[in-house]
């Protein structure tokens, strides 16, 4: 694994949000093991690879949920993006706890 997180880009107006202490849901990396094996629809989305991606600061949220459900990227609200992401997050870390417990 080349890296333990692949980090997650804040959009601008999300920046300015959480710059006036707002409340609002914000992703700023996942386990790399969520996105490592979309290798092929990173390569297809941006011409690079995840990690070349993510050696340049990462991928917005958007990008992030496109690239794991193997589709091309769409426009999304950047607050709606990091919410969705935050969701598959917390589902990803609940699976591993379940997993591990199991054994498996």
């Amino acid at each position: 694994m080349p890296e333990a997180e692949m980090p997650i880009l804040l959009g601008p107006d999300l920046r300015l949000r959480l710059a006036r202490r707002e409340c609002i849901v914000n992703v700023r990396s996942i386990p790399w093991e969520m996105i490592a094996d979309c290798e092929d629809q990173a390569q297809d989305s941006h011409q690079q690879d995840l990690l070349t991606l993510a050696s340049r600061g990462g991928v917005s949220a958007g990008e992030a949920i496109a690239i794991m459900a193997r589709v091309r990227p769409f426009p999304i609200d950047d607050i709606l993006a990091h919410r969705i992401l935050y969701a598959m997050r917390a589902m990803f870390a609940r699976g591993q706890r379940v997993a591990e417990a199991r054994g498996v």
